[in-house]
């Protein structure tokens, strides 16, 4: 296994946010869409930061809020699937009523 470094940085202004999980999708060449799902301490809500990496250096950042806390990331077919506390499944900002509890 060689494995290589394709970007590192700062996710977004607020120190505090812990990141605790990444999905991370090939789009072309040295060109990725990374979503990275953390809380800050004192939030009442889980935040996503979705990232566009282009040959090394962060091109696009978005941070969204997502509508409560112990959310995760769901990786499959569909990209940027989220998951709630009570199994709601959404995106960035959309619901979608696929699951109700889990």
């Amino acid at each position: 296994m060689d494995p290589s470094k394709f970007w590192g940085g700062i996710i977004h202004d607020d120190k505090d946010t812990r990141w605790r999980q990444v999905a991370v999708q090939l789009n072309g060449p040295e060109s990725y869409s990374v979503t990275i799902l953390g809380t800050a301490p004192d939030s009442p809500a889980d935040t996503i930061a979705l990232l566009n990496v282009k040959a090394d250096k962060m091109d696009t950042i978005h941070n969204f809020r997502l509508p409560s806390r112990n959310c995760r990331l769901l990786t499959g077919s569909v990209v940027d699937t989220y998951q709630g506390p009570d199994g709601t499944i959404f995106r960035c900002g959309s619901y979608y009523t696929i699951g109700f509890g889990v």
